[in-house]
């Protein structure tokens, strides 16, 4: 197992919404996101991080920001196998057309 640290910039866009995070899984799932079965692992507010175990195998990190619609307003990152703990950083674009959608990228 290997640390995953995801961390949400503060920003005024979409500030007040919470993020849900979804973790690729085998067994349990909450949800399928992209015909891949996820559970959830935890909620991320502006401007907090979050901390979570992940396995060493390749797996898929998605970020949900619509309880509704998940399907629809989703932000997907695929990390890679290895041993090395992973720090990560997500916040919103500007975009009413798109519900402001979520970008993933590496500290």
């Amino acid at each position: 197992m290997r640390k995953l640290t995801l961390k949400r910039k503060k920003k005024m866009v979409a500030c007040v919404m919470k993020t849900f995070i979804y973790l690729e899984t085998k067994v349990d799932e909450d949800l399928v996101l992209d015909d891949i079965p996820c559970k959830k692992v935890g909620v991320l507010k502006n401007g907090k991080s979050i901390t979570i175990d992940i396995p060493n195998e390749e797996c898929n990190l998605f970020v949900v920001f619509s309880k509704p619609m998940p399907n629809k307003f989703k932000a997907n990152y695929l990390i890679k196998a290895g041993d090395n703990d992973i720090n990560l950083v997500t916040f919103p674009r500007y975009d009413p057309f798109k519900g402001n959608p979520f970008i993933i990228a590496e500290k």
